[in-house]
């Protein structure tokens, strides 16, 4: 009987067309700067912590909204352990603060999306313990879901092993995909660390998509063995090795430019992108157009890239050297960019403008190239695309 009962409740279920119902989506406000941690998040006194912490008991993509202000933590990192969109007012209006007292932000959860804010006062020591230690100054990406990072600026942190910004390890041979668009991840550092220092804006144990974004003025100085990426570094998922998938870095419209190696005591591999296979016969392959790869160093030296040796799809990009292997006839090897210093230039987050004599103004390809750049400016401005984050206004 309980047999029939069943399956007269699936036919009507059918009948009516039955849908499991969907978990709706909740907004949770900050309504204090105050870094507190009460059970609940309460209508007019809500913190960052206890907004995700809220979001973190419901189904669904919750949203958690910051507003203009500076939030500075002083409990530890903040902890993202549910598919979460947090937002801010905007890079230049919202800033989460670690205040060197620790890493700013742990995401375990997925599909996660972070913007309109600025990632700052990151400390990520070896000594500190969790998940990690050493890893991710700004935030820590552990994930099997992507994080996104739009709109966003990931500055002023440190870290000693890697990923002086983010940082994104292998957990159980499974790696996060991480998203960057529209933002700038800048003057971070890897540092102080007793192994190899990697990344000193990212470090990816994986897929990393970047758009529209700007890499500049990280470092690596790590002095006891071999260090790579001074900008980026991505090391091969050994998982994908083994016929999983291939770990791709796509790079559009983006510069990585003035990041630096300056200490290592074996090498130094990519002051800009530096890659590492750890699987015999894998590799990172690399899909970019519209990019600029330049004025990046290794011990002084100029060396935009490390250790690319194969897998490179290049459409129209620009390096200063021919260690990125951009050698399709649209592309611009051993030459200067030009590029003006990194501040605002317009839009919330920083970036470097070409000079009108650039090879990087009026040489990008136009099938691939986002409509507008980093700051929100029409692209193109003229009969073609820059190459770059930025397109220089007419």
């Amino acid at each position: 009987m309980k047999f029939r009962t069943r399956v007269l409740g699936v036919a009507a279920c059918a009948v009516a067309l039955c849908i499991a119902p969907q978990a709706e989506a909740k907004t949770f406000k900050v309504t204090t700067k105050q870094d507190e941690a009460d059970p609940k998040c309460k209508k007019n006194d809500c913190s960052i912590r206890e907004a995700l912490a809220a979001a973190a008991t419901k189904d669904g993509k919750d949203k958690v909204k910051v507003p203009k202000g500076r939030y500075v933590l002083e409990t530890g990192q903040l902890e993202v352990s549910t598919e979460v969109n947090l937002t801010g007012a905007g890079a230049q209006k919202t800033t989460i603060d670690a205040d060197g007292s620790g890493r700013v932000m742990d995401v375990s959860s997925g599909p996660t999306t972070v913007s309109k804010m600025t990632i700052t006062g990151g400390n990520s020591q070896v000594m500190d313990g969790g998940d990690f230690p050493g890893d991710a100054g700004g935030i820590l990406a552990i994930s099997s879901n992507p994080i996104t990072l739009s709109k966003v600026a990931v500055v002023g942190n440190q870290a000693q092993m890697g990923g002086g910004g983010v940082a994104a390890p292998l957990e159980n041979m499974s790696s996060t995909h991480v998203k960057v668009k529209d933002s700038a991840v800048a003057d971070n550092h890897v540092s102080g660390g007793a192994g190899d220092g990697m990344g000193g804006g990212l470090s990816i144990a994986g897929d990393l998509t970047m758009t529209n974004s700007t890499v500049a003025e990280n470092t690596v100085e790590n002095m006891v063995t071999t260090n790579r990426g001074g900008g980026i570094s991505v090391m091969m998922n050994p998982a994908a090795a083994e016929g999983t998938g291939v770990t791709m870095l796509t790079l559009t419209n983006s510069t990585i430019a003035k990041n630096a190696i300056t200490g290592a005591a074996m090498d130094g591999m990519g002051g800009g992108i530096g890659l590492t296979d750890p699987v015999m016969g894998a590799m990172v392959n690399i899909d970019a157009r519209n990019t600029i790869v330049a004025r990046n160093t290794v011990l002084g030296a100029t060396e935009d890239c490390g250790m690319v040796t194969m897998g490179v799809t290049s459409t129209a990009n620009l390096s200063s050297d021919e260690t990125c292997l951009f050698e399709d006839d649209d592309s611009f090897e051993g030459v200067n960019p030009k590029l003006g210093k990194l501040k605002l230039n317009g839009g919330q987050t920083e970036t470097m403008v070409p000079k009108g004599s650039s090879d990087a103004v009026d040489n990008g390809a136009n099938n691939g190239c986002p409509n507008k750049d980093q700051r929100g400016v029409k692209r193109p401005q003229g009969n073609r695309c820059d190459i770059g984050a930025v397109e220089r206004e007419k």
